[in-house]
């Protein structure tokens, strides 16, 4: 019983701490994109096609290899070098 109750803390702990930084997360990747010259509009399309690839059809072989390839194309984004800014 008190060992249930410990593991079930930790458990809401790191979902707690999973939440509170999805939005600086999704924020420096935002930020990330803009400092590599790729449309911010890009990291939405590709968060969506995460969510729904990853976790709301991962049942679906076909669409979760989608989900993975959306990673694949936010790596590459992430990586991109930053463009030069005229000061």
């Amino acid at each position: 019983m008190v060992n249930n109750i410990i593991i079930l803390t930790l458990v809401r702990l790191i979902m707690a701490f999973i939440i509170i930084s999805l939005i600086p997360e999704i924020s420096l990747m935002a930020r990330r994109y803009r400092d590599s010259g790729t449309p911010v509009y890009y990291f939405l399309i590709i968060l969506v096609v995460m969510l729904i690839g990853n976790t709301l059809l991962k049942d679906v072989k076909i669409i979760s290899y989608v989900g993975k390839i959306a990673h694949l194309f936010n790596l590459y984004f992430l990586f991109k070098p930053t463009k030069k800014a005229d000061n």
